[in-house]
């Protein structure tokens, strides 16, 4: 999919996150990390509040940043700078607006199109644009850290009105809004396996001619998740045990 990937990381453009109970999120984490919130059960409410949430952009966002399905063209520091080389592509036509987006001229027309409180909405924008002016988040502290100014921050490419190259106030329209709801792109578990790609039993035992690589078998890094890819080299490496653990046997 040309533009930016449909996921929550450090180096999502300087826009909020509002989550179903109008209350803005952070995004600024792994997208494992941003996924995990969407399980969080409100015993009082009762529900999934966080399901779904909504990301919001204005007209300055969408000029600058390549997004999911919209592209902008060269992004970043440079046409041969990594963020360029992932993100980057031939332009869009700015006027086309993806299905999975919705356009408004303005904030309450984008709430009603999106289905979410206006009055609800324009409060948490205020706050959130009041702060980014000064180029501070009090909340979830984006644009604190060298890791947000590197991604995020190289992105914002000739962007000079910014206090922080991190956040950015919603202030131009037309507004751009999508849906976020919870999904999965590979696995943190699987087949228990050997040293030698073994798929093993309850007991321990390898499983004659059955062998697991890969995010078919349990992950390397256990419940946790370390970078994108993570699993490439696992199961290159797996792989190659595996085989050669079959022409071991065989010899």
């Amino acid at each position: 999919m040309a533009g930016f990937p449909w996921v929550a990381a450090a180096s999502a453009p300087p826009t909020p996150a509002v989550r179903s109970r109008l209350l803005r999120c952070g995004i600024r984490c792994p997208y494992d990390l941003f996924n995990q919130a969407f399980a969080y059960y409100d015993t009082g409410e009762p529900g999934h509040v966080n399901i779904p949430a909504y990301f919001i952009c204005d007209a300055a966002c969408w000029a600058t940043y390549s997004l999911p399905g919209h592209t902008v063209g060269a992004v970043g520091d440079g046409e041969d700078s990594y963020f360029n080389e992932t993100y980057g592509g031939e332009a869009s036509d700015p006027s086309e607006v993806p299905a999975h987006f919705v356009k408004a001229d303005t904030l309450e027309e984008l709430a009603e199109k999106l289905g979410i409180d206006a009055a609800g909405l324009a409060a948490e924008i205020a706050t959130f644009n009041e702060n980014a002016a000064k180029g501070v988040d009090p909340v979830y502290h984006r644009g604190e850290k060298h890791l947000d100014i590197n991604t995020t921050g190289v992105m914002a490419g000739s962007r000079t009105d910014l206090a922080n190259p991190v956040l950015a106030p919603l202030a131009t329209g037309p507004f751009y809004g999508a849906v976020y709801v919870p999904g999965t792109c590979g696995t943190a578990g699987g087949l228990t396996i050997n040293e030698n790609a073994q798929v093993v039993n309850v007991n321990g035992e390898p499983i004659e001619h059955l062998y697991a690589v890969g995010n078919c078998s349990s992950g390397v890094s256990g419940g946790t998740y370390v970078h994108g890819g993570i699993s490439l080299g696992s199961g290159a490496v797996m792989s190659w045990v595996a085989v050669n653990h079959v022409l071991a046997a065989k010899a």
